[in-house]
């Protein structure tokens, strides 16, 4: 989810200001408006399972609500900082955006169907040119290069579980 979020967003994703030429509503961002982030959810919850594995099930239950509130902790600011930069750049155009895409859970009802919502609205067709909209198609070459330390840490962390089971 992770990868091909970044395959839509492109290189910019990564860094520490909040920044974008365009506003991006194809692929993953068809479904949620924060794909990459419910991603990382996954990919460190996936983490925390594994860590905690050999352990009770009650320490496993309280460590993923520990994970679940420090993670709450460090994104909710990221995203109304991104949510703010989107509305004061594409203005209606995201607000259109916000009303057909949830912001991290899929709607059952509405998988599939947010795109084509938001081209019958027609609004963010004729704002979104003049705005920097576009959808961009996947670039599996710029995610995997934005990825590559993701990648490395992953493996890392894989292999450190791997070397615990076998010789622990």
């Amino acid at each position: 989810m992770r990868l091909n979020s970044v395959g839509y967003v492109g290189e910019g994703s990564r860094g520490r200001e909040v920044g974008g030429e365009e506003l991006v509503i194809g692929g993953p961002y068809t479904f949620v408006r924060n794909p990459l982030y419910l991603g990382n959810f996954f990919l460190s919850l996936g983490f925390v399972l594994i860590a905690t594995g050999d352990f009770s099930t009650g320490f496993q239950f309280w460590a993923i609500l520990i994970f679940i509130l420090l993670f709450t902790l460090q994104y909710v600011p990221i995203v109304l900082m991104e949510e703010k930069f989107l509305r004061e750049n594409f203005g209606e155009s995201y607000e259109v955006y916000c009303r057909a895409v949830p912001r991290f859970l899929p709607r059952l009802d509405s998988l599939g169907a947010a795109t084509f919502r938001l081209r019958q609205k027609g609004r963010l067709n004729q704002t979104a040119t003049d705005q920097g909209e576009q959808n961009p198609t996947l670039d599996w070459g710029k995610a995997i290069r934005s990825e590559r330390s993701t990648f490395w840490t992953v493996l890392l962390l894989y292999g450190l579980f791997l070397l615990k089971e076998w010789f622990l």
